[in-house]
């Protein structure tokens, strides 16, 4: 595909007093260069790439949000466990203090 228009530019430097065989060999380095210029657009990301990676990301994100409530649901369960432990220490602590005040 060509960038410029090699033809119109040939002709342009010819009337410029370039020799034929000068304005095509120009004219074509400047096609040359002007194709060399331009970008690599093939690394860009389509939307589809775009498309694919949110959907990764998605999936990624509810797995370790399951992780994250498992893992909180497990610490709750044992705190509740330790203040429940905690709970009967204490009553108990105060039953026998109870028990051993009012003992004449």
């Amino acid at each position: 595909m060509t960038i410029t228009n090699t033809l119109e530019t040939a002709r342009r430097l010819e009337t410029m007093g370039f020799a034929h065989e000068q304005a095509q060999g120009l004219a074509d380095l400047f096609e040359d260069t002007a194709r060399a210029a331009q970008p690599d657009l093939s690394q860009l990301a389509t939307k589809a790439d775009l498309l694919a990676l949110e959907s990764r990301l998605e999936t990624k994100s509810n797995a370790l949000e399951s992780r994250l409530e498992t893992k909180f649901e497990k610490a709750l369960r044992q705190q509740m466990l330790w203040f429940f432990a905690m709970l009967v220490a204490v009553f108990g602590a105060a039953f026998t203090l109870a028990r051993f005040i009012s003992v004449p």
